[in-house]
């Protein structure tokens, strides 16, 4: 259907009066953005500050259970050569009397201050002193979650353990 003269003249007039409507009211909104920005920019700004510790804390969890698992298998190789020679079984050296060899313990703990952590150890008497078990633990400085938990550090602990397998 064809639109007349002065319909079309209408539909003019009244989109023409629709878009000054809009500029004026746009003019007016003109410090809402400003308004906007400042109250989003905390929020913003918190959820920068919750990644990065967050990633941080990961990051040294990831290292500290490192840590743990070269600690394990390091103390896991200390064979007892005495204990060997003696019975022809292998088990993992708690002690050992064989001068120039290390325990689990001590090639644990070595790994461990290589890493810069603190590690307990322990071998499995139960398991036929096969089995060694590493618990490392530190603690890693915040900044954001410090300011949402008053705590200035995250306590981190990771544990490992390792099976003792002579020729590997």
């Amino acid at each position: 259907m064809p639109v007349a003269g002065s319909d079309l003249r209408m539909s003019a007039r009244t989109l023409t009066a629709r878009l000054r409507a809009v500029c004026r009211r746009a003019a007016d909104d003109e410090g809402v953005i400003l308004i906007v920005t400042v109250m989003m920019l905390p929020v913003v700004i918190g959820f920068i500050g919750l990644m990065l510790d967050g990633a941080m804390v990961l990051s040294d969890r990831r290292e500290l259970q490192d840590a743990a698992d070269a600690a394990a298998l390091s103390g896991a190789m200390q064979l007892d050569l005495k204990h060997f020679a003696d019975t022809g079984e292998w088990i993992i050296a708690d002690t050992t009397s064989v001068p120039g060899t290390q325990t689990a313990h001590e090639a644990a703990q070595e790994v461990c201050l290589a890493y810069g952590v603190i590690c307990t150890t322990d071998v499995q008497a139960d398991l036929g002193f096969k089995v060694l078990e590493v618990a490392a633990s530190g603690d890693t400085n915040t900044v954001f979650i410090h300011l949402l938990t008053g705590e200035p550090v995250v306590h981190l602990t990771a544990e490992s353990s390792a099976i003792m397998a002579p020729g590997f």
